[in-house]
């Protein structure tokens, strides 16, 4: 063959066909076969009969195979078996003990030669059927597998394995490390899938890792941006921190994290675009409120005394006002009697209320104002010790907690008194004098009437407030008058005081 490596190529397959059809032949008979292949060179004997290494063109000289099998077989079943009839029973020298059986065959077309020697011990196995007969057939059969090796020569051009010539051991080794298939026309492995290199040793990475990082073993060790078993995905910043997927490159985040890498707490509702998120806080925007930023502000926050409802305050009961800072004043406050020294007044109060505030104060220029305070359960209240005939300005307050609301007023005006001490003094057939005690706050004046019985005509007299006596003259004898004495302040009369007298017949 032209090259090294055409005769190693041959050389393996030759062995391994050998080493197959020797073991079929001797295993019937439970003989034990030991083939050795020794390492083949190219020889040729040179002129004084000597073999020595020789490489020299395919042309010029033959190509020599030599094999050499020795064949052993357990000592306790020797028995005297002869490959010739030549044997020697009496030999006694060591190499005597072995039978050697050489024959050689050559193709001239293809100038191989190949030398076969077979060694036996002179005593095998007591197995009759192992015979020269059998040693025979084997040899053709090897010869007729070398004829083809010969001829798988030929179909291997001149140019194959030229520049790849085998050296060193020639044992038999499989072909593409078991991970593909030789093929004699690409002169090179076809490796299996998943298998590269020359001989089909390194394993392939998935996709060649994308062209985004390096195989190594058959694992990718991938670019710092990217990941995945082949290096296809794109990895996300710090891998989504644990706390969500990565697609695509950007992180699809598990409930409750956010940020680009799902680092960040994520706020409620995210803040309803509100505010901004701080560690899972929401840091609303001026005017917003709420644990998402979702409703409006209320001025004040409602003073801690209400609830917010789209930016206004719904007050707690008892308090009023834009942001629930003020208390709710009492509702229809009226005045329920008026007397000449005192007033009555009902209203309806929150129920928060602790107490009540009633002021009072004469409407008059230089009047001093009173109050007192009465319980957060009462609702009405008579102010008493007050000046007759005067107007005062009337007020209620309900308190909570030390707040007071806003007024609910009311003017009002006293009686005038009643005048006391009504007496006649002197009466005539056509006059009568009278008497009363005065009064001891200012008023306009007096009012005197002597209405007769029949209430026809009648005698009505107005008196200055200083004068406290009258004598009322012009009236008809022995009639029966009724008398009334009133005091007048502005538009405002008293109670009359009444008294019935008659004049002498």
């Amino acid at each position: 063959m032209g090259t090294d490596g055409e005769n190693v190529v041959l050389r393996n397959i030759l062995v391994g066909l050998n080493l197959m059809l020797l073991g079929s032949v001797f295993r019937p008979f439970e003989c034990h076969l030991e083939v050795m292949t020794e390492r083949v060179k190219r020889q040729v004997a040179d002129e004084e009969g000597n073999f020595a290494n020789y490489t020299s063109p395919m042309k010029e000289q033959p190509m020599v195979f030599s094999h050499i099998y020795n064949i052993n077989v357990p000592l306790d079943s020797l028995c005297s078996t002869s490959l010739e009839a030549s044997s020697d029973p009496e030999a006694s020298s060591e190499d005597d003990r072995m039978t050697e059986y050489t024959e050689q065959t050559s193709d001239s077309e293809s100038q191989v030669t190949f030398t076969h020697r077979i060694n036996l011990p002179k005593q095998t196995c007591k197995c009759a059927a192992v015979s020269s007969r059998d040693i025979q057939e084997l040899l053709s059969r090897i010869e007729m597998l070398e004829r083809e090796v010969s001829i798988l020569r030929v179909q291997c051009s001149s140019s194959c394995c030229q520049d790849n010539a085998a050296t060193g051991q020639l044992d038999y080794l499989p072909h593409c490390s078991g991970h593909g298939n030789f093929s004699l026309e690409s002169c090179g492995c076809i490796c299996s899938e998943g298998w590269a290199g020359k001989n089909c040793s390194e394993p392939l990475c998935p996709m060649g890792c994308s062209s985004r990082g390096v195989c190594i073993d058959g694992q990718c060790i991938c670019d710092g941006d990217y990941g995945g078993e082949d290096c296809s995905e794109a990895r996300c910043p710090t891998d989504c921190s644990f706390r969500g997927l990565c697609v695509d490159g950007e992180c699809i985040c598990e409930e409750g994290f956010t940020g680009e890498d799902c680092s960040a707490i994520r706020c409620p509702e995210d803040c309803s675009g509100k505010g901004a998120c701080a560690n899972g806080t929401c840091l609303c925007q001026e005017g917003y409120v709420g644990e998402d930023c979702g409703q409006l502000r209320c001025l004040n926050a409602c003073s801690g005394r209400g609830f917010c409802q789209e930016g206004f305050c719904s007050c707690e009961e008892g308090y009023q006002g834009p942001d629930c800072s003020e208390v709710a004043p009492p509702n229809s406050l009226r005045v329920a009697a008026i007397r000449d020294r005192s007033v009555d007044l009902e209203w309806e109060g929150p129920m928060a209320a602790t107490e009540y505030v009633v002021s009072y104060q004469p409407a008059v220029p230089g009047g001093l104002q009173l109050q007192q305070r009465v319980p957060g359960d009462w609702s009405s209240v008579s102010i008493k010790e007050l000046e007759p005939g005067l107007p005062y300005n009337l007020s209620v307050f309900a308190v909570i907690s030390d707040v007071i609301s806003a007024p609910v007023s009311v003017k009002v005006a006293t009686q005038l008194s009643t005048p006391q001490g009504l007496q006649f003094k002197a009466i005539t057939e056509t006059t009568v004098e009278m008497q009363w005690e005065p009064f001891s706050f200012v008023f306009d004046g007096w009012e005197i009437s002597f209405i007769p019985k029949d209430n026809e005509g009648g005698v009505i007299a107005q008196l200055p407030s200083s004068v406290t006596t009258f004598n009322q003259t012009g009236l008809k004898p022995g009639e029966e008058y009724t008398v009334n004495v009133v005091a007048l302040k502005d538009q405002a009369r008293s109670p009359p005081a009444s008294a019935s007298v008659s004049t002498c017949e």
